[in-house]
């Protein structure tokens, strides 16, 4: 199953200006958009930390598991795809010391910014945009291992597809995919039994009479950010790209589904 994602995680007047008859994010939008609402919260190194690991951060539980990944398989060079703020790449770099390189690439040319200027001294900040670069012209490469950081959602099953493709023909041979667009079983039946109610209107409204639902108000659904896939999805585009799934875990609190991927030649 796939789905199209929708976000109202920012200021909602602003969204629309960048909606674009709802188109995806670009580049020079979510630059902008990050940069209107949020520029304040990266002014010091101090600000750009307390912004990304505020009250309820749960993604911090993945740093000293990759951080064992990465220690037991001696890997040397890492990139990390769409790290948006790069605070996570910043503590793995805190974490894992001079000997290993950290380059974290992302599209917002305003984030990238503010990450060299504040965690420079620490790791490389590059942009990189999924849907125009080419991976093995990214500064430093060829990479031993290739994360992203709850940001593979975001792209088509073509972009998807290449992207991956392109990852392990650069020579690199391990991908960790914390999958943030990941559908659980209970998220993928109730999206079919929405889409069978859709189809008969008639029976939608016995339901939600039946079960004393109020009416569903007419709004603005947010800008579309990615998709939404369940895991025979997500596999299927892993194979088509040339991976072998290694393993996959999960979690408590940040991840539900994190493929550990290796290239089989």
């Amino acid at each position: 199953m796939k789905i199209k994602l929708y976000t109202k995680g920012y200021d909602e007047e602003l969204l629309k200006k960048v909606d674009n008859q709802g188109g995806q994010f670009t580049a020079e939008e979510l630059t902008w958009l990050t940069e209107q609402e949020l520029g304040r919260q990266y002014e010091t190194r101090q600000k750009h930390l307390e912004a990304e690991f505020g009250p309820g951060y749960k993604k911090l539980e993945t740093v000293p598991w990759l951080v064992d990944f990465i220690r037991a398989h001696g890997l040397r060079n890492i990139v990390s795809l769409g790290a948006g703020t790069c605070g996570l790449e910043y503590l793995l770099s805190c974490c894992l010391g001079r000997s290993v390189r950290i380059t974290a690439a992302d599209f917002n040319k305003f984030l990238i910014a503010k990450a060299q200027e504040h965690f420079g001294d620490s790791l490389d900040a590059v942009s990189f945009d999924f849907f125009k670069d080419r991976f093995a012209e990214i500064k430093n490469a060829p990479f031993d291992l290739a994360v992203f950081y709850g940001s593979a959602y975001v792209m088509d099953d073509d972009d998807f597809v290449r992207l991956f493709r392109d990852i392990r023909k650069s020579g690199c041979a391990r991908v960790i995919d914390f999958h943030g667009g990941f559908l659980n079983g209970r998220q993928v039946l109730r999206k079919r039994v929405s889409s069978w109610l859709d189809a008969c209107p008639r029976l939608k409204a016995a339901v939600k009479a039946a079960l004393r639902l109020p009416p569903q108000k007419d709004g603005y659904r947010g800008k579309f950010h990615g998709y939404g896939r369940s895991r025979s999805a997500l596999e299927l585009l892993y194979r088509q790209a040339g991976w072998e799934i290694g393993e996959v875990v999960s979690l408590a609190d940040s991840y539900g589904y994190i493929a550990v991927l290796r290239d089989p030649q």
